[in-house]
């Protein structure tokens, strides 16, 4: 029997309970005509672009367009994926970078790193 393969460098751990705006899976959402190749390569599997949801709604986020998720996004009632929902959000290359930074500020501010 082989051993498991191990996600890939930065990639979450199975079962976590989290999923990304801009989804790993490009087939059939916005995610190539909205970020570049780049920037795909660099924050996929940053915290800027996970957000925390319960499995089952993970499970029905899964990679659907951003609006589509939006929808899911709005059953929650935790702050950092709320802010995704109001009327007019876009999900940018400038919010993914700048929500990644305040996360990890927050964390390091935190744990006093």
């Amino acid at each position: 029997m082989s051993e498991p393969e191990a996600p890939a460098q930065g990639a979450p751990e199975a079962g976590a309970p989290q999923t990304e705006p801009a989804p790993a899976a490009e087939s059939g959402t916005n995610w190539l005509a909205d970020f570049s190749e780049e920037f795909r390569k660099e924050f996929t599997y940053k915290l800027g672009n996970f957000t925390l949801l319960t499995g089952r709604m993970n499970s029905a986020a899964k990679n659907f367009d951003f609006a589509k998720k939006q929808e899911i996004y709005k059953k929650t009632r935790l702050p950092v994926t709320q802010e995704m929902t109001v009327p007019g959000f876009q999900m940018t290359e400038s919010y993914i970078r700048q929500r990644h930074e305040h996360i990890v500020a927050t964390i390091l501010a935190d744990l006093g790193l």
